[in-house]
C-alpha cells in the first residue's frame, strides 16, 4: 500500500503548529512529536509504551522522576526543532 504526499507528512513528520503545554499528555506528544521518544529514553523515563501515557501529563512526568519541568521542556523542544530543521539523526554506538 502506498501512501499520497500528504499522508507521508502527516505520519513522518512533526505537527509543527502544535506547541509544547506542561499538561498536554505523554500519548499526545508522542503522536505529534515522534522524535521526543528519544528524549524519554535519553532520560531513562519509562514513559513510551506505558499504560498511563495516555493521562500523564509533561508536568506529572517531571514529578515522578524528579526532574525540572523546564528541563524537560527545553529538551523536548529542542529535539522538535531539530526535527523540524531537517537533523534527525539519532547515533547509535556499538558494544564490543
Amino acid at each position: 500500500m502506498r501512501l499520497r504526499n500528504d499522508e507521508v507528512e502527516q505520519k513522518y513528520y512533526p505537527d509543527t503548529t502544535m506547541t509544547l503545554d506542561p499538561h498536554m499528555t505523554i500519548k499526545e506528544l508522542l503522536e505529534h512529536h515522534p522524535i521526543s521518544i528519544k528524549v524519554f529514553i535519553k532520560r531513562k523515563m519509562l514513559c513510551v509504551g506505558c499504560p498511563t501515557e495516555s493521562y500523564h501529563t509533561l508536568e506529572d512526568v517531571a514529578k515522578i522522576y524528579g526532574v525540572a519541568l523546564g528541563t524537560l521542556m527545553e529538551s523536548l523542544q529542542e529535539a522538535i526543532q531539530t526535527t523540524m530543521h531537517g537533523s534527525t539523526s539519532v547515533k547509535f554506538t556499538e558494544r564490543s
